[in-house]
């Protein structure tokens, strides 16, 4: 008993504490330990004591005597207890009052004699500690008798990641259906500070969190789990498709429907009122189909919806750039397949097959139909040369 508390006043005198590791071995040949206690296993013994600091049915108890004596020295029976009062929880309140939160950042490491924190915080890799305790891996009786206390600094008792996706996410995906009729949410766009949107979500960068997700980069195990809700609210795993289908196509038809004509003016921009769909507000729709009709963006999709745009008044006939561009490769393709002569042989109503000859992007295009409304080449007129604006719109399409 006497080498244990020689060398635990020896520990403290050194270190400040009497948290011993359990490997710990008092180095042979440091005169700043006493020469006696070379080579003792300090932090084995140290382990022993703690199995006996209470009587057990099948061990002996340790003597009031030395109970007193270690007590004096501040020796430490509960030690995860111990570091979750004087390290873990102290930590995580200086951290909040810090930075505003306790998201701990996985490599954050409390500075070396940081006046802000606790002695028995200096140096230490609080993130890593953090981590493990929301995996459930460290403190979790702790965690359980501090719950009130964690609440109120808002920790996170599941994965941020978790925590993320289901409070500020998944939860701004729904608003955004709700205030704008869909859920194609642009690159640049950021939560309003403001209400409806939740509080903790806002300024974040949610169009570039919609980015990542429909690459594939993030809330990989969310998405999966989740997938059901997200076709709820309409969410655009296809953000060209999505902006054709809810966008584009309601737009053209609600014109179509309103003013009973399919000629749209340039700068018409749908009003943000009935009957117009809410998905289509402040859709600028004439210049969508002047950037068509001039380049052949959204080709895929125009063309596979030609039926319908024809239908509704809507001019099928494209600029001799996009006709060049886009069109003759396809009659190319055709008059391979078929022996024909680009496109005279096309009928009027061949659609492009969904098979490997033929770029994915046009598969079910209404070729024979764009054909016939392109029949004469030499009639086309091209009023569409657009500012240079028009061609850096978010709305232009990679297709």
């Amino acid at each position: 008993g006497e080498e244990v508390l020689a060398g635990l006043t020896a520990y403290q005198e050194k270190s400040g504490n009497v948290l011993v590791p359990h490997a710990f071995i008092v180095p042979s040949g440091d005169e700043s330990w006493p020469p006696t206690l070379w080579g003792y296993r300090l932090g084995r013994a140290v382990n022993v004591v703690r199995t006996r600091y209470k009587p057990q049915e099948d061990k002996k108890g340790l003597s009031t005597q030395m109970i007193e004596e270690l007590e004096r020295v501040g020796f430490v029976q509960n030690v995860p207890q111990f570091k979750w009062d004087h390290y873990v929880l102290p930590s995580l309140q200086t951290f909040k009052k810090l930075y505003g939160n306790t998201d701990v950042p996985y490599y954050f490491v409390v500075l070396e004699r940081g006046e802000s924190w606790p002695k028995l915080a200096w140096g230490k890799r609080l993130g890593l500690t953090v981590t493990v305790m929301r995996v459930g891996r460290a403190y979790a009786s702790q965690m359980a008798g501090s719950k009130e206390e964690l609440e109120k600094l808002e920790f996170c008792f599941s994965t941020i990641a978790e925590r993320d996706w289901t409070e500020k996410i998944l939860f701004s995906f729904r608003i955004h259906q709700r205030e704008f009729g869909h859920c194609i949410i642009g690159r640049g766009f950021k939560v309003p500070s403001c209400h409806p949107w939740p509080t903790k979500a806002w300024e974040m960068p949610l169009g570039h969190i919609a980015n990542n997700v429909r690459m594939g980069r993030t809330y990989v195990e969310q998405v999966s789990r989740d997938k059901e809700i997200l076709v709820t609210v309409g969410f655009a795993w296809n953000r060209d498709k999505g902006v054709w289908n809810q966008q584009i196509i309601p737009g053209i038809r609600g014109y179509a429907e309103v003013f009973e004509k399919g000629h749209i003016p340039q700068r018409f921009v749908v009003p943000s009122e009935e009957p117009w769909p809410r998905s289509t507000w402040g859709m600028q729709i004439g210049a969508v189909l002047n950037r068509i009709w001039h380049n052949g963006t959204y080709l895929g999709y125009f063309g596979r919806d030609a039926d319908k745009l024809d239908a509704w008044g809507v001019n099928l006939k494209l600029s001799t750039r996009a006709w060049e561009k886009r069109i003759v490769p396809l009659l190319d393709i055709y008059a391979t397949q078929s022996g024909s002569d680009g496109g005279e042989g096309v009928p009027d109503d061949f659609v492009i097959p969904s098979e490997t000859l033929w770029p994915e992007e046009v598969w079910g295009l209404r070729l024979g139909l764009m054909v016939a409304r392109n029949v004469s080449r030499s009639a086309v007129v091209e009023p569409w040369e657009l500012p240079a604006s028009y061609e850096r719109s978010s709305l232009t399409s990679r297709e």
